[in-house]
């Protein structure tokens, strides 16, 4: 684990007439001083919880505490890291990391953020309606990703234009378009990206048929891996999808930014 070097902070406690400093300042001087805003995911998202864990065990009181903020998702999370004001550390996927490695709109990345630690497995889940029987029989069909900013809304359009299968993509909260497949064929599946347990499935009990698809990892979907991706990568027997995209956890220099990614 790694963590980036804190920067002098100019919110220096003003002071009275006596030169005591005054009481409210002080206050807000110590519990900003070792407060990091961890940026997240969403609310159905593996990252939120784990954000929320991380929350609980470094709470040191006015030595360290973390605050799990909600985001759009894991891509926009690298935006937050490195432009939002009060965002010091955030959950970003190895392969969206890499995306923004060769994006010409954010230069020197390696210079700005640096990695942390591992946190957890991240995995593709592909869940379909009662007809469909393999990925093959979703060509053409609606496949709802979650919306614009989240891991399955950058990760699972990838993965199906490496296997080859051109689906109608959505990217509605996955919430709708769950109740919609109860309901009828609008969608023909959802794709999540992330670790178990998904909240969608932990409660609520599905008609008989729905399910999960295996997912092959043909030889073209390598290069979507992170170069520094551990080279063994195991099988998930019971959603039946490969691991996913890897993570790594990254900080930068002023106020301790940090970004945190998922590796296996």
């Amino acid at each position: 684990m790694a963590q980036a070097k804190r920067g002098a902070t100019s919110s220096i406690p003003r002071r009275d007439q006596q030169g005591q400093p005054l009481r409210d300042d002080t206050l807000k001087y110590k519990l900003n001083s070792w407060t990091l805003g961890l940026a997240a995911g969403q609310l159905e998202g593996a990252p939120i919880r784990f954000a929320t864990e991380l929350a609980r065990v470094l709470d040191d009181g006015d030595n360290m505490r973390v605050l799990p903020i909600v985001t759009r998702g894991i891509f926009d999370n690298i935006y937050d890291l490195l432009y939002l004001r009060g965002i010091d550390a955030a959950i970003v996927y190895g392969d969206v990391l890499e995306h923004f490695r060769t994006n010409a709109r954010i230069g020197s990345l390696e210079q700005r953020v640096n990695y942390i630690m591992p946190l957890f497995p991240s995995e593709v889940h592909v869940f379909v309606r009662p007809e469909i029987n393999k990925l093959e029989d979703l060509a053409g069909k609606r496949v709802n990703f979650n919306t614009k900013g989240t891991a399955a809304a950058y990760t699972g359009p990838i993965m199906f234009e490496r296997l080859g299968i051109k689906v109608d993509a959505q990217f509605v909260p996955h919430p709708a378009a769950l109740a919609e497949m109860l309901k009828d064929d609008k969608y023909a599946a959802v794709v999540f990206v992330s670790s178990k347990p998904l909240d969608a499935f932990v409660k609520p009990k599905w008609p008989e048929g729905f399910k999960f698809l295996p997912v092959p990892r043909p030889r073209s979907a390598r290069d979507v891996r992170l170069s520094c991706a551990h080279p063994g990568r195991r099988q998930d027997p019971d959603h039946c999808g490969p691991v996913g995209p890897r993570g790594v956890q990254l900080a930068r220099g002023e106020r301790s930014r940090q970004a945190h990614c998922p590796i296996h």
